[in-house]
């Protein structure tokens, strides 16, 4: 691959020693989030999810300008494909710079024998970066994400009446009614898991949705320092639970279970205006929902939950896409097959 010559571009795997480059690019990006951290790598591991992962970065004229964490994994059908996960952070995008980024991506993937690398985004929809990306051969662009591709996002530059006079009136009703009934939120701690891994699974039951092991949340609560296991009790009975993590730019809400006896306590709002303030004490510059259905899709698998985050008000944000980089078009071909892929 070329470089042209005004540009001088380096590829760089960060390392103990040069770690504190990235951690100071990604403080200052104000599109960073928990999946940006070396938290989130440790959580990954430690957790066994995945094999292996790194750091990088790409210097231009000798300014870091482009970062990310990328992580390895084996499918169930024994191939490993990579994971960007919250996408790559850029303080500026040009053609040369991601094809020097393409360019390494593919020796790596040679090297770690990497089928193909999936991407995501918390980066705001730019038509610039998608005319870039969907420019580019070995992309799929009809990919489900982890991260959804809508959410809504509150500024938390507001004061606290503010933020409860810019919410919807149900949301803060709501809250007002939690409190008047008696419920009550404390922090959990990491042995306490149990009770919100009992919650999470009426949650699941209920909504139809998939679980972890009750492990993987007890790593993520022992692995990320700005974990915050929140418990909402009404008479000593544990009725709503949520995770939420905390950056110095982000609050997120990550999980959140509730029982199915109490509903009418709304305790499920209070949980997450303590989060809110939480957010605030921290001085994070916003606290993010984690996903909401697109506007106009009313069918989709996420539109019951929309309508609770959306009670608190905040803007609606929708993000850059999602994608798989193809490194094996042979084999991502009959994992497109077993996955029923478009």
């Amino acid at each position: 691959f070329c470089v042209p010559l005004f540009l001088k571009m380096k590829w760089i795997i960060f390392n103990d020693d040069t770690i504190n480059q990235y951690i100071q690019f990604i403080d200052s990006h104000p599109n960073s989030g928990i999946w940006h951290h070396s938290c989130w790598l440790d959580f990954q591991l430690r957790s066994k999810r995945a094999k292996e992962g790194f750091f990088f970065g790409i210097e231009v004229n000798s300014k870091l300008r482009f970062t990310g964490l990328l992580l390895i994994y084996q499918t169930t059908l024994n191939f490993n494909y990579a994971y960007i996960p919250a996408g790559f952070l850029y303080k500026d995008i040009t053609n040369d710079i991601y094809d020097f980024f393409l360019s390494n991506l593919a020796d790596i993937a040679i090297s770690k024998k990497i089928v193909f690398t999936k991407i995501d985004s918390i980066t705001p929809f730019s038509k610039n970066f998608n005319k870039l990306i969907f420019s580019k051969k070995s992309h799929n662009f009809k990919v489900k994400s982890p991260i959804p591709t809508y959410t809504n996002i509150l500024d938390l530059h507001q004061s606290e009446d503010d933020l409860l006079k810019q919410m919807r009136s149900k949301g803060r009703y709501n809250i007002k009614l939690s409190i008047k009934k008696g419920v009550t939120v404390r922090q959990g701690t990491k042995e306490e898991i149990s009770g919100f891994y009992k919650l999470l699974s009426l949650t699941a039951d209920r909504d139809g949705f998939i679980l972890n092991s009750e492990d993987y949340y007890a790593k993520m609560v022992e692995c990320i320092p700005n974990a915050v296991l929140l418990m909402a009790y009404h008479d000593d009975l544990l009725i709503a639970s949520g995770i939420f993590t905390y950056t110095k730019n982000q609050g997120l809400y990550y999980y959140g279970a509730s029982s199915n006896v109490k509903r009418n306590l709304m305790a499920s709002y209070l949980i997450q205006w303590k989060a809110i303030l939480i957010a605030k004490e921290r001085k994070c510059k916003f606290f993010d929902f984690m996903g909401i259905a697109p506007p106009d899709n009313k069918k989709h698998n996420l539109a019951g939950v929309t309508d609770f985050k959306l009670k608190f008000g905040g803007k609606v944000i929708r993000f850059n896409p999602s994608f798989h980089i193809i490194h094996n078009h042979f084999v991502y071909f009959f994992y497109k097959l077993a996955k029923k892929m478009p």
